[in-house]
């Protein structure tokens, strides 16, 4: 039996959208692809993983 992978995207790049990316990076199901933030700020304090995640806004 095949194990399916969420690919997905992390809403909000503040304190709770890092840890829940953290959790999201450390267990083999998930693979976060995009952060999406509406403040700027936010986007550029954000310390993009390694791999293919990718930021918005």
């Amino acid at each position: 039996m095949t194990k399916e992978i969420y690919r997905t995207a992390i809403i909000g790049l503040g304190a709770g959208g890092k840890r829940m990316l953290t959790q999201m990076m450390d267990h083999p199901r998930f693979e976060p692809v995009v952060g999406f933030d509406v403040r700027t700020d936010s986007l550029h304090n954000f310390e993009r993983p390694l791999g293919s995640f990718k930021l918005t806004k």
